[in-house]
């Protein structure tokens, strides 16, 4: 949800978040995270897309070009994954936009 409002530096864009959490809210949807759990599927779908490039790097008979492009998105993905702290925050700030 809130990680297309992350900057490059991990910190988040509140406004942006703020604002997304709002037209969820008003298209009802609850818009509420309880705690981290509500950021494991976001998690795990990183993990398998980082596992999914891994594996496509490992390959020795993997083209140069598919190995250069997987071996990119390795670190990009390693470079965006949450911070706990970050999580801890949007969670944070969906609870203080609530209402």
């Amino acid at each position: 949800m809130a990680f297309w409002h992350i900057h490059d530096d991990g910190r988040a864009d509140d406004a942006a978040v703020g604002r997304t959490l709002a037209a969820y809210r008003s298209a009802g949807g609850p818009g509420h995270l309880c705690d981290e759990r509500a950021f494991s599927m976001h998690i795990a779908s990183r993990m398998n897309f980082l596992h999914s490039q891994a594996r496509v790097a490992l390959e020795p008979a993997t083209a140069p070009e598919h190995h250069q492009y997987a071996v990119s998105e390795i670190w990009d993905t390693l470079a965006r994954l949450p911070s706990l702290s970050l999580i801890s925050h949007l969670i944070s700030l969906a609870n203080t936009t609530l209402g």
